[in-house]
């Protein structure tokens, strides 16, 4: 693919530079989680390094979050863990 060049007039520029150094400056402190992830029960133990007795047993206290989705339980992890 060629390059291709836009004339930009210099003040647009300069507030194109003005506005991404005012997102960099802004995003600076901010951390990124993952967001969670639905998988089957057997997955989430195969992830959390447990067994799958010990994903139910959490389901069942109520520490972890389980629903069926599309006729399939599912639960909830963090991508993270």
């Amino acid at each position: 693919m060629a390059e291709q060049f836009v004339i930009v007039p210099a003040d647009d520029l300069r507030l194109l530079r003005e506005e991404v150094a005012a997102l960099a400056r802004a995003l600076a402190g901010a951390t990124v989680i993952p967001a969670p992830q639905w998988v089957t029960p057997a997955e989430a133990a195969r992830r959390l390094n447990v067994n799958s007795s010990t994903v139910q047993r959490r389901i069942a206290a109520g520490s972890m979050e389980a629903k069926t989705i599309n006729g399939k339980r599912m639960v909830k992890i963090n991508p993270a863990a």
